[in-house]
C-alpha cells in the first residue's frame, strides 16, 4: 500500500493501474487501502489467483485457507467501483479435491463478482511438490468438473477460458 499511495500522490488522476498476480493473503491484509484505490478509480482491474474455494484444498496447496475472508475482501472490491474488473485463476482437480471441495470453488467464484476466470485442469509438473501427493483426481472427473464450471460461469455471465 505504501508504494500505491506514493504513486497515487505522484501521478495524474487520469492514470489508473492494473494489478496482476495479487496473492489472496495480501488482498485480505490490505483490503481497505486497495478498496479505496478501486473506489477512486485508480485501480481498474486486479488478478487475484484464488486457485480453489475449498479450505482443505488450499491447505494442501500451502495457500491462504480462509475462504470467507478472501470472499469478503474480493466482493468488497467489486462493489467499490462499477467499472472495476476482478480476474482470477482456478485449478480444477488438485489431488484430493472432492466433489464437495469443487462445489465450494464454484460457490466462491460465483460470490465474488469476478469478471473473468482462467480455468486450469490440474496436471503433474516436475517443479511442483503436488506431483508427490496421493489421491490424484482422474482426468475424466477433472474434465467433467471443468464442463460443470464453465456452464455455471456462463449462466452467471462470467467470462472464462479453459487453459
Amino acid at each position: 500500500p505504501l508504494l500505491l499511495s506514493a504513486l497515487d500522490q505522484a501521478t495524474a488522476r487520469k492514470v489508473s493501474w492494473e494489478l496482476d498476480q495479487v496473492h489472496p493473503v495480501w488482498a485480505v491484509r490490505y483490503q481497505d487501502a486497495l478498496r479505496d484505490l478501486i473506489a477512486s478509480g485508480r485501480i481498474d482491474s486486479m488478478l487475484v489467483s484464488v486457485q480453489s474455494g475449498s479450505p482443505s484444498v488450499l491447505r494442501s496447496m500451502r495457500r491462504f485457507p480462509d475462504v470467507d475472508k478472501v470472499r469478503d475482501a474480493l466482493a468488497g472490491f467489486t462493489r467499490a467501483h462499477k467499472d472495476f474488473s476482478l480476474l482470477t485463476d482456478v485449478i480444477v482437480g488438485f489431488p484430493g479435491e472432492t466433489d464437495e471441495d469443487f462445489g465450494q470453488t464454484v460457490a466462491l467464484l460465483l460470490a465474488c463478482g469476478f469478471a473473468y476466470v482462467n480455468i486450469f485442469g490440474y496436471t503433474d509438473r516436475e517443479v511442483c511438490d503436488a506431483r508427490n501427493l496421493d489421491d490424484k483426481v482422474p482426468r475424466q472427473v477433472i474434465d467433467r468438473r471443468i464442463h460443470t464450471l464453465t456452464k455455471a460461469l456462463a449462466k452467471a455471465d462470467i467470462r472464462h477460458e479453459v487453459l
